[in-house]
């Protein structure tokens, strides 16, 4: 008995729900039946209409203006239910002329705008809002350099040499927004290489930084080339000594010692080409040049194709005289010559000692005195007028092998009667 009363209240409980549905379907029904057949009238709002902007496409050409907000509209429109039920979003047109809004400039704008149903069937009830906000920015060009990361990129032994880096173009062209073109401060490449032992070359990418050397990854830009060509001279290196090449008479060069700063230097440049270069002479001294105690600045120069990447171009160089010392004597033979033998008698010497230094072995200086020095004055091209002269002398010291007269002016003044 218990098990036929549970059956009976499951059956009783299935035929209730569907009573429920079928009341529920009638009550569609003949809400259906009734709107069609009294059509009676209705709104509705019909929601995030966009809108058509006249003059957008003139002002990004000739302003250079970017539209990036756009505001949309909601429309409500009234009209009998069944035509409510045929009309679409899509069938409601809404245009905002911005050629009448005399905009020049970046900013936010507020539009008027029309709105266009598809027959008189339907009515315009509300419009929100009442003006579209729209926002400009301005997009701009700006050429951006760009720079090669060389770092690393040689071997050991080896050297990029930077003021031969081709590249190609050497600036980017940059369209965007204000506010991201301003951000860039140039264009960084990374050619990925390392351990090159000749040269790199390809076409590679590059990325953005700004003036602090942070890498700009979030920036809405437009770009004139997506690649740029790169030549990287990548040479061997070598250090060699600097030198100066001491000119005079051989036997006396061994008293001449100079000090170099920098001793030496490094270049780069073909294995085979450096592999001949075991010194680099940077400038000659003269004998007479190793008395002045000034120093000499001598220019590094590099023979061709040989590159100088030591960033050194100029040399400091001090030149002395070893194992010499110097002597000053007053020198009482001078005599003329290229005179006249009518004009002979008319000169007379007003100079009669001239003082001559001299450099000579510690051993022999001591035995060198006044009648070891000639003094020569040459009148050859002289105009013998009346009166005072001066004329520079020649001075040599006979029978003395290792000496030197040092570099000077020697004057001897004379008369002409």
């Amino acid at each position: 008995m218990r098990k036929e009363g549970k059956t009976d209240m499951k059956r009783i409980k299935k035929n209730d729900l569907l009573l429920k549905l079928l009341s529920l379907f009638l009550a569609i029904f003949i809400w259906v039946y009734v709107a069609g057949t009294n059509n009676f009238q209705e709104e509705y709002m019909y929601e995030g209409i966009e809108p058509v902007f006249l003059g957008e496409e003139d002002l990004k050409n000739s302003k250079n203006l970017e539209l990036i907000s756009k505001g949309s509209v909601n429309i409500e429109v009234s009209g009998s239910y069944s035509d409510l039920i045929a009309l679409n979003k899509s069938d409601i047109k809404i245009e905002a002329n911005l050629s009448s809004m005399g905009i020049t400039e970046p900013g936010t704008y507020y539009v008027p705008y029309t709105v266009e149903l598809p027959s008189a069937a339907y009515v315009i009830e509300k419009k929100e809002p009442q003006e579209i906000k729209v926002e400009f920015e301005r997009k701009d060009t700006k050429m951006i350099d760009v720079i090669v990361n060389t770092d690393r990129i040689a071997a050991d032994g080896y050297v990029v040499y930077n003021k031969d880096v081709k590249i190609s173009p050497k600036q980017i062209g940059v369209t965007g927004f204000q506010e991201d073109i301003d951000k860039i401060d140039h264009a960084t490449i990374n050619t990925g290489k390392k351990d090159a032992k000749s040269e790199v070359k390809g076409e590679f990418s590059y990325k953005f930084y700004d003036e602090k050397g942070n890498c700009l990854e979030n920036i809405s830009v437009t770009t004139d080339c997506d690649k740029v060509s790169v030549s990287i001279p990548v040479l061997k290196t070598k250090k060699v000594p600097l030198r100066l090449e001491v000119q005079g008479e051989t036997k006396l060069k061994k008293y001449v010692q100079y000090t170099l700063d920098p001793k030496e230097l490094e270049i780069a440049g073909d294995e085979e080409k450096l592999a001949d270069i075991d010194s680099l002479v940077v400038g000659t001294v003269n004998l007479a040049d190793a008395f002045s105690e000034e120093e000499k600045i001598c220019t590094i120069n590099t023979p061709d194709e040989i590159m100088n990447v030591s960033g050194v171009f100029e040399a400091k160089a001090e030149v002395e005289l070893v194992g010499m010392e110097s002597k000053t004597i007053m020198a009482s033979f001078i005599r003329f010559k290229g005179i006249k033998n009518e004009n002979e008698e008319k000169v007379r010497f007003i100079t009669t000692n001239l003082p001559v230094t001299i450099y000579a072995p510690t051993s022999e200086i001591e035995n060198i005195g006044d009648d070891d020095i000639i003094v020569t004055v040459d009148l050859s091209n002289t105009n013998l007028t009346k009166g005072e002269h001066s004329a520079e002398a020649k001075v040599e010291v006979v029978g003395i092998s290792d000496v030197i007269v040092k570099k000077d002016e020697y004057l001897v003044r004379f008369e002409v009667s």
